[in-house]
């Protein structure tokens, strides 16, 4: 019986081989993972980086790789929590922070003060000042300086340390989810207030009063927490401005668009109960969020959905037209 030729070695030859490039792969894979992990670790962070002390009682940063970041030849260095600046509307008192910003507030032997970035390039300083707020969404720096008189006034600079106004203000907040800076010139008695948006260089007001519906908007006195969950997702704010002896009310959304002119006696939050906005007269599939009047009739009332579209209410006919 004839067999075919059997060639010796043929077979485990190709399995060596094969065992061979299989090994190869899962090095190359290897290689490359450890690349990755060791490429994500060197990139520098606040939360990874680590503040040090010199034999001199000096601070300094460096990396997690052990490289200096920042020299260690300060007075102190700390890491801000939270947003790193004033809030509108403010959060919570028992609001918790978890995360640190990216980056550093320093102190120099002189005490003046000076802000870092994660990789240990100065963003702005050193200066004399009481306290350095940063916002890294609208790329500004708020200095606080107290005055003669032990007043605090803010003056508002860009990261390139351009003061963006000559004037100072009281207070400097910022809002989220918006690109619109609360600068507040005067509080209490006097009360004058702008919006400054930082992409348009658009300067809104003076405004006497504004209300902030969005994420961290609390409900006014008086309302439900639950009712006014509605209200947080609107990301619009109310002002109101002086006209003559009159206050008048308009709306804008988060980067200072008018969505109503300021003709109105007050835009307020709808207090009634969901009765009301049942009525079968009414339209169903409309939920209606504030109410005002007009300024030249008392007796006419205007509805408003959340678009801040217009619709006209007749108490005596319980009727509702759309305002076109």
């Amino acid at each position: 019986m004839n067999m075919p030729p059997y060639r010796v070695g043929t077979s485990q030859s190709q399995t060596v081989i094969a065992n061979k490039n299989k090994e190869m792969k899962i090095r190359i894979m290897l290689f490359l993972l450890t690349s990755f992990v060791t490429a994500c670790y060197s990139q520098n962070s606040v939360q990874t980086n680590q503040i040090i002390r010199s034999s001199t009682e000096k601070i300094g940063v460096v990396s997690n790789t052990g490289k200096l970041l920042i020299d260690t030849i300060y007075l102190s260095i700390g890491v801000p929590y939270g947003l790193g600046h004033k809030v509108l509307p403010p959060k919570e008192e028992n609001f918790k922070y978890d995360s640190p910003i990216e980056y550093y507030l320093v102190l120099d032997s002189e005490r003046k003060s000076a802000i870092f970035d994660k990789n240990g390039e100065k963003v702005f300083g050193f200066v004399d000042c009481s306290k350095l707020e940063i916002d890294d969404h609208t790329k500004t720096i708020v200095k606080i300086i107290q005055e003669p008189d032990n007043t605090l006034r803010n003056y508002l600079y860009g990261f390139d340390g351009n003061l963006i106004f000559e004037q100072s203000f009281e207070n400097v907040g910022y809002i989220n989810q918006s690109d619109l800076i609360a600068l507040i010139a005067e509080d209490g008695s006097k009360k004058e207030y702008y919006l400054y948006n930082i992409k348009t260089k658009n300067k809104l007001g003076p405004y006497t009063h504004f209300n902030i519906y969005n994420k961290d908007a609390s409900p006014p006195l008086g309302m439900d927490k639950i009712k006014f969950e509605k209200y947080t997702k609107l990301n619009i704010i109310t002002i109101r401005q002086k006209i003559g002896n009159k206050d008048v009310w308009g709306a804008i959304d988060l980067n200072g668009q008018e969505l109503l002119p300021t003709q109105y006696q007050g835009i307020v939050p709808i207090p009634w109960k969901e009765t009301l906005l049942e009525n079968p007269r009414m339209p169903s599939i409309v939920n209606f969020y504030f109410y005002a009047y007009p300024l030249d009739d008392y007796k006419k009332m205007f509805l408003f959905d959340n678009e801040m579209k217009i619709y006209e209410y007749n108490d005596s006919g319980n009727k509702i037209r759309k305002v076109e």
